[in-house]
C-alpha cells in the first residue's frame, strides 16, 4: 500500500475524478472528528480558517488520516513557562484535529501524520512568527498520545497542550 500527503483540495478532486467519497467512508470512532472531514473541512479550507491535510491511499482511494492546521496567539499570560516571551501574545499554530481511520489505527500512521504536521509548522516558522503549537486533546486518550512526544499542558486548561518551536525541531531530529 503507498500512501501520500494531500491536502484537502487534491483529496476533493480525486473524489470528483475516481467517484470515490473517501471521506464519506472515514470512520476514526470519534464522532466530531468523523463529521469535520465529512462536512466541514472543505468549506473551512475555502473560507481559509483551517487547512487540512490528508493521508491517502490511491490504489484504491481511501482516506486514512487527516490533521487541520490554523494560525493563532496566545495570551502570554496563560503560559507561564513563556513569561519571558518578548511580546503579550504568542504566535502559534494551532493543530486542531488529527484522525485515522479506525481500520488503520494502531499501524504508525498516528505518528506519521504528526510527524507531517510538526515538519510543516517547522518549515512555516522559517518564515512566519510561530513560537509554539497548540493541540485541544480530545480526551485522556488523545491527551496521553501527545504528552508522549513532549507537549506540555497550559497552566490552567489541562486538555489544552503546546510546544514550542525549539522543542518540535529537537523532537524531528530524534524521529
Amino acid at each position: 500500500m503507498s500512501d501520500r500527503f494531500v491536502h484537502i483540495n487534491e483529496l476533493l478532486e480525486l473524489e470528483k475524478t475516481t467517484k470515490v467519497k473517501a471521506r464519506e467512508s472515514f470512520n476514526s470512532g470519534k464522532q466530531s472528528l468523523d463529521d469535520y472531514i465529512k462536512k466541514f473541512a472543505k468549506n473551512a479550507s475555502k473560507k481559509g480558517v483551517g487547512q487540512t491535510h490528508t493521508l491517502i491511499t490511491e490504489t484504491p482511494l481511501k482516506l486514512i488520516g487527516y490533521y487541520t492546521l490554523s494560525s493563532l496567539s496566545i495570551q502570554k499570560s496563560l503560559i507561564a513557562k513563556l513569561s519571558s516571551f518578548p511580546a503579550p501574545e504568542i504566535p502559534g499554530m494551532l493543530m486542531a484535529r488529527l484522525a485515522i481511520d479506525s481500520s488503520e489505527q494502531k499501524k504508525g500512521f498516528g505518528k506519521k501524520i504528526l510527524v507531517h504536521a510538526l515538519t510543516k509548522i517547522e518549515q512555516i516558522s522559517v518564515d512566519a512568527a510561530i513560537k509554539i503549537i497548540v493541540v485541544d486533546a480530545l480526551d485522556q486518550e488523545a491527551k496521553n498520545y501527545y504528552l508522549q512526544f513532549g507537549f506540555i499542558e497550559f497552566d490552567d486548561e489541562p486538555m489544552k497542550l503546546f510546544m514550542s518551536i525549539e522543542t518540535v525541531r529537537k523532537v524531528l531530529v530524534s524521529m
